[in-house]
């Protein structure tokens, strides 16, 4: 984040190189890693967390989703298999897959027959995407306009907008325990984005 935050503070400048040395591939390339490095700046670096983090990401989201869309007493059985093969002493009878009264197992889809109460739960995760989306978003500048400016507010709109839609899709069509450890997950983000924003401004 961090990285990403500094990567925009230099885009203005990084946009001059483009304009004075945009046809000399070469040397545009030569001051851009020059800058970066008087910026004290790794581009690479912001990357290695992301590919860290992403199987973690993939393997939890199996997890929550063959759990949850699982049978209760199926879910105990598979467990019991997997963890405690030799173990009955340790077998798990049950499993309740309420919290806080929600059935994490339940879906926002099925909201005409367990209440319409459900369909916040996507709505509440499209805005916490978008919250997240728009905190680390670059700040626009009036700058004067250009075809590629123009692209990249276009592409910029989309992203802040067509992300938080799709998330929120996956939400309403997903069991509820996902939604929540994506609203978790988004909620960290957004904490973690405002101490990085007040740390610059201080």
């Amino acid at each position: 984040m961090e990285s990403v935050k500094k990567l925009s503070e230099i885009k203005p400048m990084l946009d001059e190189l483009n304009k004075k040395h945009g046809t000399d591939k070469k040397r545009l390339q030569e001051e851009q890693m020059k800058l970066y490095k008087d910026a004290g700046i790794n581009p690479a670096a912001g990357c290695l967390p992301a590919l860290i983090q992403i199987p973690i990401f993939i393997a939890l989201y199996n997890v929550f989703l063959k759990v949850l869309g699982s049978p209760a007493d199926g879910i105990a059985i598979t467990m019991n298999a997997k963890l405690y093969p030799f173990l009955s002493t340790f077998h798990i009878e049950s499993v309740n897959l309420n919290f806080f009264g929600l059935d994490l197992a339940a879906k926002p889809n099925q909201w005409q027959t367990l209440g319409v109460g459900l369909l916040l739960i996507p709505v509440i995760t499209a805005l916490f995407q978008w919250l997240q989306t728009k905190m680390t978003m670059p700040p626009t500048t009036p700058a004067k306009s250009s075809d590629k400016d123009d692209f990249s507010k276009a592409l910029q709109t989309q992203t802040t907008f067509i992300l938080p839609i799709m998330i929120g899709f996956f939400a309403y069509s997903f069991p509820i325990g996902l939604a929540l450890y994506w609203n978790t997950f988004s909620i960290f983000g957004i904490i973690q984005q405002l101490q990085v924003n007040r740390g610059k401004k201080a």
